[in-house]
């Protein structure tokens, strides 16, 4: 069973039995440099690493040359502090500042909407996602740490991850998983609606038996 991506506008008029909002937080992935590795890069865990490489990289490279600037120009900038060379100076400086820290450093994972009514949940952000309860084999908490050891680098996995806090949320679909993070009250509060939702409303998925031949 393969993930449903549903781009349809949900009615006004609906009625969610279950709502929660994740706002967008900093996150290197996302400035423009960011997006510009993760677009040529297919891999995204890929992506993820060579962000974070090249950020820090860069920004020694920017230590060490104002550093190597900074001793060839001192002398002409300290004898006169309005001159020419240091006017130059200091606004090369802040103009250098300022493009790595937007370049390098701006960028903001997008916030994301959950919402549940009485057939699916269905997760608005990056992607939209619409997972049926009947489709869900199991709902779970997992721990950050697990989260970090075992998912977060994880192929089949779909992240709505916005923050990180003791215990995430698990939608188990067999093949793939889920993986929400949320408010601890609304961590806890979405996977007791889940469970309950599941219980209530899936149609189990029968495992075919093994054929003896």
């Amino acid at each position: 069973m393969s993930l449903s991506y549903d781009t349809r506008k949900i009615p006004r008029e609906q009625l969610f039995r279950f709502t929660a909002f994740a706002p967008r937080r900093w996150h290197l992935g996302y400035s423009p440099f960011g997006r510009w590795i993760r677009r040529i890069t297919a891999d995204p865990i890929v992506a993820e690493n060579r962000v974070i490489y090249w950020v820090v990289l860069m920004l020694v490279g920017l230590i060490i040359a104002g550093q190597f600037v900074w001793a060839v120009v001192s002398t002409a900038v300290v004898s006169e502090p309005t001159g020419p060379a240091a006017i130059t100076f200091w606004l090369g400086l802040v103009f250098v500042l300022a493009g790595a820290g937007f370049g390098l450093l701006f960028g903001f994972k997008p916030a994301f909407e959950l919402r549940a009514d009485g057939e699916s949940i269905t997760l608005r952000g990056e992607k939209d996602v619409r997972l049926p309860y009947r489709h869900i084999r199991s709902v779970s908490l997992v721990t950050s740490f697990e989260y970090h050891r075992r998912y977060r680098r994880q192929h089949t996995a779909v992240h709505f991850v916005n923050r990180v806090d003791d215990h995430l949320v698990l939608i188990d679909l067999g093949n793939r998983v889920v993986l929400v993070g949320l408010r601890p009250a609304d961590t806890l509060a979405l996977h007791s609606f889940l469970r309950n939702e599941v219980r209530n409303n899936r149609r189990v998925l029968d495992l075919q038996p093994a054929q003896v031949a």
